[in-house]
């Protein structure tokens, strides 16, 4: 039996409709460090593109009068497809606070048209901010190691929607188990059990998205996932106890699945202290997301 059939026989939530988009805002590498700024390259990094798309049903892309790149090929393809938009808004000082603050505006005008759905793109491969609009140690960082598959950098653009016409039960239901996760960790419960089940669910929609890309001849890597919350999860007895003991957390399911493709380090989960992002107040699901391609799932 299939994955999908195996999912569409006990799952009784698979299949239905989603009822919220999600959307990302992405931006080219670069990188900002007080007035410094190094621009890698003009276009979006194809990797984080092709990570961003599997997840995200729409992108945003912000500019500015700071600087104005002209869209590459695959942001045009994006574009003519309508997943992904420009987002231009009005900044002042110099380049690097314009360049922050246009990331900071973007999500803000976004989050007040659609609260909830989205979030920010970042890493060494996107914007990358050495400090600017965060206050350190009074946010928190949902780690995911070895347990999300990424398509990799040369796939073509239509095969990963594709994918995800097909596959859609399977993304919905790990993005839904990654934000039902982030709330049970930010909510006031002190269930060790709910906390534990959520981990439980997040861990077999790892093992079944890793299982489904099996199925499919597109070439994906092994990632990481950071998820950052607005929230310190030390103030919280629930968190605070189920992570007391170790750094991490086995991600059973996930591990055994990746076992039986290739040899690799366990898959695991671990929560720690993080930046804070000031501009905006939601601590319940994460507001940014990195990403970080790691091995090839041959």
């Amino acid at each position: 039996m299939g994955e999908s059939q195996r999912r569409k026989a006990t799952d009784p939530n698979y299949g239905k409709p989603i009822t919220q988009l999600k959307g990302l805002v992405v931006s080219p590498p670069m990188h900002v460090n007080g007035n410094s700024v190094f621009i890698k390259q003009a276009d979006l990094d194809t990797q984080d593109l092709r990570s961003s798309l599997l997840y995200w049903d729409r992108l945003a892309i912000p500019t500015t009068n700071a600087l104005r790149i002209e869209a590459g090929k695959d942001e045009k393809y994006l574009q003519d497809c309508g997943i992904l938009k420009r987002n231009e808004v009005s900044s002042n000082g110099n380049i690097s606070d314009m360049l922050i603050s246009a990331q900071a505006l973007t999500l803000q005008h976004l989050e007040l048209e659609t609260p909830g759905m989205w979030s920010l793109g970042g890493g060494e491969n996107s914007l990358l901010v050495m400090g600017g609009m965060t206050t350190p140690d009074q946010g928190s960082l949902l780690q995911l190691f070895n347990a999300l598959p990424v398509p990799k950098e040369n796939t073509p653009l239509a095969d990963i929607l594709e994918f995800k016409t097909k596959r859609q039960p399977e993304l919905q239901a790990l993005r839904e188990y990654i934000e039902q996760l982030s709330k049970e960790i930010t909510s006031s419960s002190d269930s060790v059990d709910a906390l534990n089940e959520k981990l439980g669910l997040l861990d077999t929609a790892c093992s079944d998205l890793i299982k489904t890309t099996r199925e499919y001849q597109l070439p994906f890597y092994l990632s990481n996932l950071n998820a950052s919350l607005n929230f310190d999860y030390k103030n919280l007895a629930v968190a605070a106890s189920t992570w007391a003991s170790t750094e991490h957390l086995g991600l059973n399911f996930t591990s055994k699945t990746i076992a039986t493709i290739t040899a690799t380090a366990a898959s695991m989960i671990s929560l720690k202290s993080d930046i804070k992002f000031r501009p905006i107040s939601r601590p319940t699901s994460p507001f940014k997301y990195v990403y970080h391609a790691q091995k090839y799932l041959g």
